[in-house]
């Protein structure tokens, strides 16, 4: 996972994206909130395997840029990005601009994320099976 964040840090820093990293505390808070709206229990290593009513799953092949875009169009401008890549609570979570998410994840290997914004109202999975789920509540 180390090898990932430092590609994803010097992603940040050469694009300059408007993406930081939240310190431990800040990270905690936020994924308390999330944890708290949705029933996670970050003991459980996939959070998106749950059989919820409300969710919808696309897997993508090709398509994944465009089916991101259109998951992400009801989120607010700025979302937390939480680096799983299938390793247990705690996660880094960074912080920043929605427009620019597909831009810092394409420069990267494949890994298992999710984003959500303040709200709290949705969360959207990519997993390790190249499918994007998106948890409504």
């Amino acid at each position: 996972m180390t090898h990932l964040l430092n590609s994803i840090e010097q992603a940040i820093k050469n694009q300059t994206l408007g993406y930081s990293k939240l310190s431990e505390e800040e990270a905690e808070v936020e994924l308390a909130k999330l944890k708290e709206a949705f029933r996670f229990d970050y003991k459980v290593l996939h959070l998106w395997g749950h059989n919820w009513e409300n969710r919808e799953i696309c897997e993508y092949g090709e398509g994944w840029g465009k089916e991101l875009s259109r998951y992400l169009k009801d989120f607010a401008d700025c979302i937390y990005l939480v680096v799983t890549d299938d390793e247990f609570y705690p996660w880094v979570v960074y912080y920043g601009e929605k427009r620019e998410l597909k831009g810092l994840l394409e420069e990267q290997r494949f890994f298992e994320y999710f984003v959500f914004d303040h709200s709290c109202k949705k969360v959207l999975f990519d997993t390790h099976h190249n499918s994007l789920i998106l948890f409504r509540r």
